[in-house]
């Protein structure tokens, strides 16, 4: 098998094809803060172990086809011929091996499908047998070709995926794979055997619904109602407005913004990849955007955006810079891909130099944000952890130190808390740390998920980014 490694995308993916040889294609770049490849130990082997599992099962040629090949070249893999969410499905499987990684074990996975369990209807086969026109749209082969492959392996034994490989890849007419199926999924098909999965989570996600219902569930109030793609939630400093980044179903992405009551007020500017922000003043963004840089590469750079007319100004060239905050003074904390699967922690004083904070060859940072009094707190992802940390006096020092997933955190204005989101517990909340004295308070019992805190100017309201079956939307809480 042929690996072939390149580092001019700032996206983690990879690709796997057995035509006209075993090739696997990496891009050396670690998933973003709020992929959903988040949940890892190590993402280079999570990786290439899905894309390995690709070459073994779509390289498992026998019988008719295995003939025909040596005659011609390889150019007749029946089990490239199978639905995508059995090819993604059966990798997804085999990244989620160490039952704390990979998508299947994964909370946000977990919430995604438990969205559609409750909230309705359910894909059915053929639909996830083809390109999913309604949220969640691509991640569908992933999604529920993973849950359901390894509801499979859980009934029949891995023998029986294992089995179905070895038969399908046999197969003169590869696009009945029930007939396949039924000698390994004891004698059912597969609409049959989906069926049977679906009814399956909709009994796991109303008994996850129950177990968030023994205690208060947190009662928030909508801020958006769009549905799909929606991340990177900040107030404006006067507390006018939030802004933040979305992908819609139905118009170009961008950078957006809503007023307190809800009130929508438009799109600033068409932003079609990353869109991490933070907000300088009530007139201005800095916004970090994915574009072209010299022909053929895709970086990540920060640009300052003017939230009336939508002008962009470019603070960075070909930095890889992404995840920026900013102080009231104007210095900036931002993340930078420093090449080969490496980050840093940067920081950027008006009229000097970047200067480096943090880098470390086995570690990623990711979302720093900046106090009032300087301290930068982060998530540090470190010998298979991701822990929230905090940069103070020249030392990185953790808050959280567990096999929880803890991510994007954010301070109160006054600096006495650092709210983030945890899977701790299985579905992701905010949690606040208090400084002075170490207490973790878990601020929000929801049923789906909790994610990527901001706090108002005041100090009385908190925006987080939410769930639904429509997908992602704002909603705020008192604080």
């Amino acid at each position: 098998t042929e690996i072939v490694l390149s580092d001019d995308v700032d996206d983690s993916n990879g690709s796997a094809t057995p035509v006209p040889y075993n090739t696997v294609r990496l891009y050396a770049v670690p998933p973003s803060a709020g992929s959903e490849l988040q949940a890892y130990r190590s993402w280079l082997r999570q990786l290439v172990q899905h894309e390995y599992t690709h070459i073994l099962h779509l390289d498992h040629i026998g019988g008719v086809p295995e003939s025909f090949n040596r005659v011609f070249g390889k150019v007749w893999p029946p089990n490239a011929l199978l639905p995508s969410f059995m090819i993604e499905g059966i990798a997804v499987v085999h990244e989620s091996e160490d039952p704390r990684t990979g998508r299947n074990n994964s909370a946000m996975f977990d919430m995604m499908a438990r969205a559609l369990a409750l909230g309705g209807p359910f894909p059915r086969l053929d639909e996830a047998s083809n390109p999913y026109l309604n949220w969640p749209l691509g991640d569908i082969p992933y999604l529920l070709g993973g849950r359901f492959m390894g509801f499979l392996q859980v009934r029949y034994g891995p023998g029986a995926l294992a089995g179905f490989a070895a038969e399908q890849g046999s197969a003169v007419w590869p696009y009945a794979p029930s007939w396949a199926g039924e000698d390994w999924f004891g004698g059912r098909d597969f609409p049959q055997l989906w069926d049977e999965y679906t009814a399956t989570e909709k009994a796991y996600a109303g008994g996850r619904r129950a177990a968030v219902r023994t205690r208060p569930v947190t009662a928030s109030t909508p801020l958006t109602r769009r549905g799909g793609d929606l991340h990177f939630p900040r107030f404006s400093p006067d507390g006018a407005f939030v802004a933040y980044w979305e992908r819609g179903l139905d118009e170009p992405p961008g950078v957006r913004r809503v007023a307190p009551d809800g009130r929508d007020l438009g799109r600033v500017d068409i932003v079609d990849a990353n869109g991490a922000l933070a907000v300088a003043s009530p007139r201005e963004a800095i916004v970090a955007i994915s574009e072209v840089f010299h022909e053929f590469r895709v970086y990540d750079d920060l640009y300052r955006l003017d939230l009336a007319s939508g002008r962009r100004d470019r603070l960075t060239r070909g930095e890889r810079a992404t995840d920026p905050d900013v102080a009231p003074d104007g210095t900036l904390v931002y993340v930078k891909h420093t090449g080969g699967g490496t980050v840093a922690l940067m920081r950027r004083r008006p009229g000097e130099e970047p200067e480096v904070l943090y880098a470390h060859g086995g570690a990623e940072v990711f979302k720093p944000r900046i106090a009032r009094d300087g301290r930068v707190a982060f998530e540090l992802q470190e010998d298979g952890r991701r822990d929230i940390a905090l940069f103070s006096n020249g030392k990185v020092v953790r808050v959280t130190d567990d096999d929880a997933l803890d991510t994007a955190p954010a301070w109160t204005p006054d600096g006495r808390f650092l709210l983030f989101a945890s899977d701790r517990g299985g579905v992701f909340n905010l949690y606040a740390w208090e400084g002075a004295t170490g207490q973790l308070r878990q601020v929000t019992n929801v049923e789906l998920g909790a994610f990527e805190p901001d706090v108002s100017p005041d100090g009385r309201t908190i925006v987080f980014a939410t769930y639904s079956r429509a997908g992602w939307d704002l909603a705020t809480i008192p604080f």
